[in-house]
């Protein structure tokens, strides 16, 4: 992401914010009832984004993130809303209530000591795709629908709270209520 144009779009959190695209997975819930089966299947991004307290704090209120893609040639960005949020050390990754209480013990201890402090500690986000895609021209944003994904390994950024008032919001609309994590005024046609 370069400045200028961009720059009243994406909050890069004063560069605490770094966050990168690992995979999209398909997600398939099936229900029975009254003699029948129902299947929904969505996409899911899984994102993994440099542990800050400040990005930690941030993503526990609704967020929207615009994760890179190319299309015909140019830079666009699909918008997803994240839904949850995991903190993760590596450590974490090889722990098991199996291993020896002490071993666990000191796993936890070198854990909890280095968050915000450790190249081995990050957050996954699961995002969820809104279908529309944002492309930044000559200072300003439109936001179209898409069935196109992001591909693996792509930067990701959060969307500025000016960004999503022009994403979810009519300008003119009436005021139906506030937009929790950006105190904005929700206005709808």
């Amino acid at each position: 992401m370069g400045g200028g144009e961009e720059s009243w779009v994406f909050d890069s959190m004063n560069g605490t914010f770094e966050a990168r695209l690992r995979r999209m997975t398909v997600q398939t819930k099936t229900s029975k009832g009254d003699g029948r089966e129902i299947t929904v299947s969505n996409m899911v991004a899984v994102v993994e984004a440099k542990f800050s307290y400040e990005a930690l704090d941030r993503l526990y209120y609704p967020s929207f993130i615009a994760i890179e893609r190319e299309v015909k040639g140019r830079l666009s960005h699909v918008i997803f809303e994240v839904v949850s949020i995991n903190p993760t050390h590596y450590q974490q990754l090889g722990m098991d209530v199996s291993m020896p209480t002490v071993l666990r013990k000191e796993y936890l201890d070198t854990i909890n000591e280095s968050w915000g402090k450790s190249q081995e500690t990050w957050i996954d986000l699961w995002a969820i795709p809104t279908w529309y895609i944002t492309k930044v021209q000559d200072g300003e944003v439109n936001f179209e629908r898409t069935r196109l994904a992001p591909l693996a390994g792509a930067r990701a950024f959060l969307l500025s709270k000016r960004a999503v008032e022009r994403f979810l919001c009519f300008e003119k609309g009436e005021r139906i209520g506030t937009m929790i994590g950006f105190d904005l005024p929700l206005r709808s046609t």
